[in-house]
Protein backbone atom coordinates (compact mmCIF):
# COMPACT_ATOMS: atom_id res chain seq x y z
CA UNK A 1 0.00 0.00 0.00
CA UNK A 2 2.84 2.34 0.83
CA UNK A 3 4.54 1.76 -2.52
CA UNK A 4 1.27 2.70 -4.24
CA UNK A 5 1.24 6.09 -2.48
CA UNK A 6 4.90 6.68 -3.35
CA UNK A 7 4.14 5.87 -7.00
CA UNK A 8 1.12 8.19 -6.89
CA UNK A 9 3.22 10.96 -5.33
CA UNK A 10 5.86 10.66 -8.07
CA UNK A 11 3.13 10.79 -10.72
CA UNK A 12 1.66 13.92 -9.16
CA UNK A 13 5.14 15.49 -9.15
CA UNK A 14 5.68 14.77 -12.84
CA UNK A 15 2.26 16.12 -13.86
CA UNK A 16 2.72 19.20 -11.65
CA UNK A 17 6.02 20.04 -13.33
CA UNK A 18 4.49 19.53 -16.77
CA UNK A 19 1.47 21.69 -15.98
CA UNK A 20 3.69 24.52 -14.74
CA UNK A 21 5.85 24.32 -17.84
CA UNK A 22 2.81 24.37 -20.15
CA UNK A 23 1.48 27.62 -18.74
CA UNK A 24 1.93 30.78 -20.72
CA UNK A 25 3.90 33.52 -19.02
CA UNK A 26 2.33 36.86 -18.15
CA UNK A 27 4.43 38.97 -20.50
CA UNK A 28 4.69 36.55 -23.39
CA UNK A 29 2.92 38.71 -25.98
CA UNK A 30 4.82 39.57 -29.14
CA UNK A 31 4.46 43.27 -28.50
CA UNK A 32 6.01 43.00 -25.07
CA UNK A 33 9.07 41.24 -26.48
CA UNK A 34 9.96 44.05 -28.89
CA UNK A 35 9.23 46.93 -26.56
CA UNK A 36 5.63 47.63 -27.50
CA UNK A 37 3.04 48.13 -24.82
CA UNK A 38 0.57 45.43 -24.05
CA UNK A 39 -2.52 46.05 -21.99
CA UNK A 40 -2.56 42.52 -20.62
CA UNK A 41 0.74 42.80 -18.77
CA UNK A 42 -0.45 45.18 -16.05
CA UNK A 43 -4.16 44.99 -16.75
CA UNK A 44 -6.73 42.69 -15.28
CA UNK A 45 -6.29 39.00 -15.69
CA UNK A 46 -8.84 37.17 -17.76
CA UNK A 47 -10.76 34.09 -16.86
CA UNK A 48 -8.81 31.34 -15.18
CA UNK A 49 -7.66 28.87 -17.78
CA UNK A 50 -8.07 25.13 -17.53
CA UNK A 51 -4.33 24.55 -17.09
CA UNK A 52 -4.25 26.96 -14.13
CA UNK A 53 -7.03 25.02 -12.42
CA UNK A 54 -5.22 21.75 -13.10
CA UNK A 55 -2.02 23.19 -11.63
CA UNK A 56 -3.86 24.30 -8.50
CA UNK A 57 -5.43 20.88 -7.99
CA UNK A 58 -2.10 19.13 -8.57
CA UNK A 59 -0.35 21.45 -6.10
CA UNK A 60 -2.95 20.67 -3.43
CA UNK A 61 -2.64 16.93 -4.12
CA UNK A 62 1.15 17.23 -3.91
CA UNK A 63 1.01 18.87 -0.48
CA UNK A 64 -1.55 16.37 0.84
CA UNK A 65 0.42 13.37 -0.41
CA UNK A 66 3.66 14.80 1.01
CA UNK A 67 2.09 15.24 4.44
CA UNK A 68 0.54 11.77 4.32
CA UNK A 69 3.84 10.10 3.38
CA UNK A 70 5.70 12.03 6.06
CA UNK A 71 3.24 11.11 8.80
CA UNK A 72 3.10 7.45 7.75
CA UNK A 73 6.90 7.18 7.72
CA UNK A 74 7.25 8.97 11.04
CA UNK A 75 4.97 6.46 12.74
CA UNK A 76 6.94 3.50 11.40
CA UNK A 77 10.53 4.66 11.70
CA UNK A 78 12.64 6.22 14.35
CA UNK A 79 15.61 8.44 13.69
CA UNK A 80 17.74 6.26 15.93
CA UNK A 81 16.63 2.94 14.48
CA UNK A 82 19.63 0.75 13.75
CA UNK A 83 22.08 3.03 15.53
CA UNK A 84 24.25 1.22 18.04
CA UNK A 85 24.49 2.99 21.33
CA UNK A 86 27.54 2.71 23.51
CA UNK A 87 26.98 1.08 26.84
CA UNK A 88 28.83 2.83 29.58
CA UNK A 89 29.61 1.29 32.90
CA UNK A 90 29.31 3.53 35.90
CA UNK A 91 32.55 4.41 37.62
CA UNK A 92 32.54 3.02 41.12
CA UNK A 93 35.02 4.46 43.58
CA UNK A 94 36.61 1.77 45.69
CA UNK A 95 36.26 2.05 49.43
CA UNK A 96 39.08 3.65 51.35
CA UNK A 97 41.86 1.34 52.56
CA UNK A 98 41.54 0.17 56.16
CA UNK A 99 44.50 2.30 57.38
CA UNK A 100 42.80 5.56 56.44
CA UNK A 101 39.57 4.46 58.09
CA UNK A 102 41.39 3.95 61.43
CA UNK A 103 42.97 7.43 61.33
CA UNK A 104 39.65 9.20 60.91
Amino acid sequence: MESFFIFLHIGICVFLVLSVLLQVGKGSDMGAVFGGSSSTIFGTTGATTFITKVTTVLAILFVVSSVYLTVSKKQKLSVFEGVKTETTTPVVTPPAPPEEQKKN
